[in-house]
């Protein structure tokens, strides 16, 4: 239970957090403050503002134990003593082939061999083990994809940009933690760890450092020829949701460029597989705009492939074929490489009443090739080679 001085401190805030109601939004919300710097100002211990987890392992010497592996079968009795306690938790949960597992992917580490990792059961261990096989070896291309069944959102981040020694690429991780774990494991230093909110990210993206540091080689941050980030949307309508209005777009995290054989296909937000579907957005839902640029040999043929506009309490508006292909498309820069520099504007029509402006600066994440799309062969497909 908290002390009176720290429920009068709470109360504060929150009327401090009442009066902003009627100021301006801010352009971009602050990253949040680290727990011990906020219990400090509230005079309580750190523990009672965040939940409590199990301490991160002991970082250990990955490049020992890599140098030390010989079979599978040995890994597993030299490590399989573990605690009684934990091991009535993975009989419970049927996990009784992790130390196996975990084994298994020093195995394909030390040997550089991705296809070792196949019989590792927990679909989160043998994606770590793929990212470590490529990371290692430094092949991108092996980097696991972020969503095994659509190649075309990416690959992880974060193993890319171990692969690729390029620390820039981190900036495409999907949220804070992982943007600076896999910058501090890039740039060997574990400083910027101290920087985020929990203690126990904080703990792990430090040990996480300290165990890959001695097999991973530094890399650099070299700086793109793109500028920040960007993205700026001007919508002109008749009237009500659709009157003239600008909103920002989120591209921090960069865009995808996929390898077709009409072009390069650069998808810009989030575009739903099936089109935006027909309910309204709910009305405190933030605008956004989603679309995929074909951009061929001549960049001055660049069309619109397709866009989906949410705009709250109206129903989404999708928008392909011959409506796409009137939207006027400028590409400025596009380089199709990981960290490569993107700078497009669309303008025209999508809808009757509707016209949209869309300015994007931003750089490219990932590239993919269209049989990275198709996938591997597998011999056991039906009607594939046997």
């Amino acid at each position: 239970m908290y002390r009176a001085p720290v429920k009068a401190a709470l109360s504060l805030l929150f009327l401090a957090l009442g009066a902003c109601d009627d100021d301006p939004p801010a352009k971009k919300a602050a990253e949040p403050a680290p727990v011990a710097s906020v219990a400090r100002a509230l005079g309580i211990d750190a523990g009672e503002l965040e939940p409590s987890v199990d301490p991160p392992a002991p970082a250990g010497d990955l490049k020992a134990e890599l140098e030390a592996f010989t079979t599978v079968d040995a890994c597993v009795a030299q490590r399989a003593a573990g605690d009684p306690v934990v091991g009535d938790a993975l009989e419970a949960i049927g996990y009784d082939t992790l130390v196996r597992d975990a084994c298994r992917l020093l195995d394909a580490a030390k040997n550089r061999d991705a296809k070792r990792c196949g019989d590792i059961i927990a679909s989160t261990l043998k994606a770590r083990c793929e990212a470590s096989v490529a990371e290692l070896a430094g092949k991108p291309e092996a980097c696991p994809f972020d969503v095994p069944s659509r190649a075309e959102l990416g690959r992880d981040a974060t193993c890319l940009a171990l692969a690729t020694q390029d620390a820039s690429l981190c900036n495409a991780a999907l949220d804070r933690t992982a943007r600076v774990t896999c910058a501090a494991l890039a740039t060997h230093d574990a400083a910027p760890c101290q920087k985020l909110p929990a203690r126990a990210d904080q703990l792990r993206c430090a040990r996480d450092e300290q165990r890959w540091a001695a097999v991973l080689p530094v890399a650099d941050a070299p700086p793109r020829a793109a500028g920040a980030a960007s993205g700026k949307v001007t919508l002109t309508g008749d009237a009500g949701a659709f009157a003239s209005d600008a909103f920002t777009l989120d591209l921090s995290r960069g865009v995808v460029v996929l390898d077709r054989i009409d072009g390069a296909h650069v998808v810009v937000g989030s575009l739903s597989k099936g089109g935006g579907g027909f309910l309204a957005a709910s009305p405190n839902a933030p605008k956004t705009l989603a679309f995929e640029l074909v951009v061929p040999t001549d960049p001055k043929k660049a069309h619109l492939e397709r866009a989906q506009l949410d705009v709250p309490g109206h129903s989404p508006v999708d928008v392909e074929g011959s409506r796409a292909g009137a939207v006027v498309v400028h590409v400025s820069k596009l380089e199709k490489r990981r960290g490569g520099a993107v700078e497009v504007t669309l303008e025209g029509t999508l809808a009757e009443g509707i016209a949209v402006k869309a300015e994007v600066t931003t750089f490219v994440r990932d590239t993919v090739t269209a049989s990275a799309m198709l996938g591997p062969p597998r011999a056991a497909d039906p009607g594939g080679m046997r």
